[in-house]
């Protein structure tokens, strides 16, 4: 599943389809919720992905020519990590207390199989990363091309999933090779196995015990969420009535976070697993209906995203029983509006992403430790503050556009099912039966009065990099939230300049998708 399955958690968040909210029983206590204040980290072309303990970033920055490089930031000093010779690299999760950052990075040599595993779209070989005191070394694989790091622990190890050369036939070409959950540990790779005839398997996490955590599945769908302990051996961590499930983070507890879906997989709910009490359901944000937790620190704090069945999203932290929006603990004034919530370090401290729009934040708590942060202190007049002097108020740059496709559309992708595509010929920006909602969609939409009458799904034309028609349709399935990909015809001109630019938002895959809000294409 290569780069299927490291991308393809979010498909536990089957958000979209026709029924109830479930309700949501949360634990009432009279504790008043921790009050957060919130450093802006400017727009999201700059995606922080971890935070570690001394507050260290690392995160994914646009370049001026629009390419993408892994980037560390100490201090408030960046550096730029480079890449392994290619033009793009990306950081993921951490980094570790030693100022080791992983992800991946691109060589200069093309992948013989014309493999996209890196989903920069420029077919090259793509390895995984460990990058300390400046300077990139390149991870193995298992025999095939490529690889991915996902996590690193203080000790060193990194986990991920590297390709092997074993042909895999529940992918679709090019990507047809399987791939491994892995962990690299002084220059030697071990793999880590799936469960129950899975061909695949990934990992997403790893504490410094080197218990590593993720999931196993065919090339299109996690099946299994799993932990790996030291020495290898493989637990099923179980469900929460569905049968799509991944585990994401893992504390040095061995506590495991993630998402599962519910009975009928009609949505997922974020977990939080322990060794004594199974997989606990963290339920939603009063009112959504979907959720799924990232990350887990020492005092089981946990973060994540939830979403409502109209596009809506609320970053939250949960503890002790209660899952709180974080948008309700901040302060009044703040004109970011959290919607992620991705990292949190061992001192509550949270890295995420607002859409204000695309920009990223940092949450810090107001409690014992940091009493005396400004805006913290009794009667301080606390609001966001801002890394720049000014900050933007334009729409999304095209380079911040391509770097949420990596980062929400990439590296939480779904693969489609066969024959259906948007025509980009990019696999992490088709739709497939990814469940979306037209947030800020066109005015062009039908109204779901209209929707739920007609036997025809209308959608708006997709656009490229340029803002102009790739030829393919975007729309929303009849009586329901899930999004639909396939060609525009005649109604989407291959190369026609957009008339008014726009965004369907899918939920699902957690992104932006472009489309020209003046033309309408139907779906049958």
């Amino acid at each position: 599943m290569k780069q299927a399955l490291y991308f393809i958690t979010i498909v536990i968040v089957a958000f979209g389809i026709d029924g109830q909210l479930r309700a949501q029983e949360q634990t009432k206590t009279n504790k008043q919720p921790t009050r957060y204040i919130v450093t802006d980290l400017g727009l999201a072309a700059d995606q922080v992905e971890g935070i570690s303990n001394n507050g260290s970033l690392d995160y994914t920055a646009t370049l001026p020519d629009g390419t993408v490089h892994a980037t560390f930031r100490r201090h408030g000093k960046k550096s730029d990590l480079g890449t392994l010779g290619g033009p793009n690299s990306s950081a993921f999760y951490g980094p570790s207390e030693r100022g080791q950052v992983v992800g991946k990075a691109e060589t200069s040599t093309k992948d013989p199989n014309g493999e996209d595993f890196c989903l920069y779209g420029t077919n090259l070989i793509c390895l995984g990363f460990v990058w300390q005191n400046g300077q990139m070394v390149p991870l193995g694989t298992l025999g095939g091309n490529n690889s991915w790091a996902n996590d690193i622990n203080n000790r060193g190890q990194v986990a991920g999933q590297a390709e092997t050369n074993t042909p895999d036939p529940t992918c679709q070409p090019p990507q047809v090779f399987q791939s491994l959950g892995v962990v690299w540990e002084e220059g030697k790779i071990r793999e880590l196995p799936p469960v129950d005839g899975d061909p695949e398997s990934v990992a997403f996490g790893i504490n410094d015990k080197g218990q590593a955590v993720g999931a196993s599945a065919n090339c299109t769908t996690p099946f299994h969420a799993l932990i790996w302990q030291a020495d290898g051996s493989v637990t099923d961590l179980g469900n929460l009535g569905g049968t799509v499930n991944v585990a994401q983070g893992i504390n040095n507890l061995g506590h495991v976070v993630g998402a599962s879906n519910l009975t009928g997989d009609t949505t997922g709910h974020a977990f939080l697993w322990t060794e004594d009490k199974g997989m606990q359901d963290l339920g939603t944000v009063e009112g959504d209906f979907s959720s799924y937790a990232f990350s887990v620190n020492d005092k089981d704090q946990v973060v994540g995203i939830s979403a409502d069945l109209n596009g809506n999203f609320h970053a939250f932290v949960w503890q002790d029983g209660v899952m709180t929006d974080l948008n309700k603990v901040i302060p009044p004034g703040s004109q970011l509006d959290l919607i992620e919530a991705f990292d949190i370090n061992a001192r509550g401290e949270i890295v995420g992403l607002a859409n204000d729009p695309g920009h990223v934040f940092l949450a810090i708590p107001c409690d014992e430790q940091h009493a005396d942060r400004r805006g913290c202190k009794e009667g301080d007049a606390a609001d966001v503050q801002s890394d720049t002097a000014e900050r933007p108020k334009a729409t999304l740059s095209e380079h911040a556009r391509k770097l949420l496709w990596q980062r929400v559309g990439g590296r939480y992708r779904i693969i489609p099912p066969e024959g259906t595509t948007t025509g980009t010929g990019r696999e992490d920006t088709v739709l497939g039966s990814s469940a979306c909602a037209a947030g800020g969609a066109s005015d062009d939409y039908l109204s779901e009065d209209e929707r739920l009458k007609s036997t025809v799904v209308y959608g708006n034309c997709e656009l490229d990099a340029h803002n102009k028609l790739n030829g393919a349709c975007i729309g929303r399935g009849v009586g329901t939230n899930y999004c639909l990909g396939g060609s525009g015809g005649t109604a989407c001109p291959v190369g026609s300049v957009a008339k008014k630019p726009g965004f369907v938002f899918c939920l699902q895959a957690r992104r932006n998708i472009p489309v020209d809000q003046v033309r309408r294409c139907p779906l049958p």
